[in-house]
């Protein structure tokens, strides 16, 4: 029948539409909470991303706090090592 394939294409096309409005809406709940099992240290970088537009993808999010964990430690890291070079005899 004609009518058949109008039906099944249209069918799949929401489908389609649903299951990306749907991985959207888990990809935002999975950043939250991401974002809200953060640390105090990183509650810069946790607003920065929370008002960022468009909202970020999980990757991205995921990048950019592995960036800031990185610069934190690297900042410790020299801080120890400058505090400890000036206890030297």
């Amino acid at each position: 029948m004609a009518g058949d394939g109008f039906i099944l294409r249209y069918g799949l096309e929401l489908f389609i539409r649903w299951c990306k409005i749907y991985s959207q809406m888990l990809e935002k709940e999975w950043i939250f909470d991401l974002l809200l099992g953060l640390n105090k240290d990183l509650d810069e970088v946790r607003g920065r991303l929370l008002s960022t537009k468009p909202f970020a993808s999980i990757c991205e999010v995921f990048a950019e706090v592995r960036r800031e964990e990185s610069r934190i430690r690297v900042m410790l890291t020299s801080s120890f090592t400058t505090e400890s070079d000036s206890y030297l005899p």
